[in-house]
């Protein structure tokens, strides 16, 4: 997959999830007004009604006519909100003896009027009942709703690592892996090489350009390390060539390395065999066991070999 491919994927399954969590969020404010707004319209409603009878009820009973039909008409009138209100099916049997009893308990009858206030303390008690149930449902509502926001947090958060882990795997990681190449190749490390095997494609078609220029950098530069050394050696010869006395150059052993002619036509004598053997010594030999050959003259070639120089041939 493509790095933009990559990015467009993981950003917005991010996106998605933080979708969810707000149509979560919305849809739970919406579920839980409903229910506030019933327990405020419709209990409270009753409620309201139960008291404003309690309250006619709560007045002495009068014979003038005026006084008489007020209190009637308000009296009537909370039982009409009463009975248009009807939350609960308790409620019907309650206020259908309200009803009935209405009319003596208005006249001071004082067995009506207990059992108004009786019926009218019931008929409040239901609709706090089922205010408390509301409540109740509104509360769990609540509860779920925070519950599911809580489990789409966590599918986000688990997502977000997963996301991270995947740019990690197709994009951080590779780049320090070029990094460390590239810093690789500087040092003089021909055989390190580029190779994302879980990076974006656009990573390995930088791999197989990266790859090549290293191939190609460290073949010009063994071609011209060749060149180099032949033109080192032809030099070494040539001034080698200028010497009369026969001249070696050696390694660290005393294992011949180069010669010039003068010395190659010395080793082709009849003491060639010798010769070689009084080189050897004579290079082996150490800083406090001085060369005991005063033919030959022995001089270190820095810390990589001698240059030896034949003063007298036996």
């Amino acid at each position: 997959m493509r790095i933009r491919d990559e990015i467009r994927l993981g950003v917005g399954t991010l996106l998605l999830v933080q979708v969810l969590m707000m149509f979560a969020a919305v849809g739970l404010l919406a579920r839980m007004t409903p229910a506030i707004d019933r327990i405020l319209e419709d209990n409270e409603r009753s409620i309201h009604a139960v008291e404003r009878m309690l309250i006619v009820l709560a007045e002495p009973p009068t014979n003038e006519n005026g006084r008489m039909a007020d209190r009637e008409q308000r009296f009537g009138h909370a039982l009409e909100d009463a009975l248009s209100n009807i939350t609960d099916d308790r409620e019907i049997p309650v206020l259908a003896t309200i009803e009935d009893q209405r009319a003596a308990g208005l006249a001071g009858d004082p067995a009506a009027l207990a059992e108004l206030r009786s019926e009218l303390g019931m008929l409040g008690d239901i609709n706090r009942d089922a205010m408390h149930d509301s409540n109740l449902r509104a509360k769990r509502l609540g509860t779920a709703g925070a519950w599911v926001l809580a489990l789409l947090g966590l599918v986000g958060l688990g997502l977000s690592m997963a996301v991270m882990r995947r740019f990690q795997a197709k994009l951080i990681r590779p780049v320090y892996e070029l990094g460390a190449v590239l810093e690789a190749c500087s040092d003089g490390d021909r055989h390190r090489r580029f190779n994302p095997a879980e990076a974006s494609s656009e990573f390995r078609e930088v791999a197989q350009v990266v790859n090549s220029l290293v191939g190609e950098h460290f073949g010009r530069l063994e071609r011209d390390w060749e060149k180099v050394a032949k033109l080192d050696r032809s030099a070494l010869l040539w001034l080698l060539d200028r010497r009369s006395e026969p001249t070696f150059v050696c390694g660290e052993a005393g294992t011949l390395l180069a010669s010039n002619h003068a010395g190659l036509d010395a080793l082709r004598q009849h003491g060639g065999a010798e010769l070689r053997e009084r080189i050897v010594r004579a290079c082996t030999a150490t800083a406090s066991q001085p060369v005991a050959d005063e033919g030959l003259q022995v001089e270190p070639l820095r810390d990589v070999g001698w240059v030896c120089t034949l003063r007298s041939v036996a």
